[in-house]
């Protein structure tokens, strides 16, 4: 036969549980900032990439006067 809880040890089972609860939405929501801060680092990283290593035709692709036409190298 099971025991039967006394109030004070269904009290702190009550608190223990809700504690328990609480951290792990804490952990979750620590979690999801991780993952959001990530992923603008990883967006900001690929940004500066590409502006460093992008060239615009219309600026540096050189062109023929007498044609008007771009010459590619």
């Amino acid at each position: 036969m099971a025991r039967e809880w006394t109030d004070e040890e269904r009290r702190r089972a009550d608190e223990e549980e809700e504690a328990h609860y609480w951290a792990t939405v804490e952990e979750q929501r620590r979690e999801e900032e991780e993952r959001k801060a990530a992923r603008e680092a990883a967006v900001e990283t690929m940004v500066a990439w590409f502006h460093e290593h992008f060239e615009d035709p219309q600026v540096q692709t050189p062109r023929d006067n007498e044609t008007d036409s771009y010459i590619y190298p």
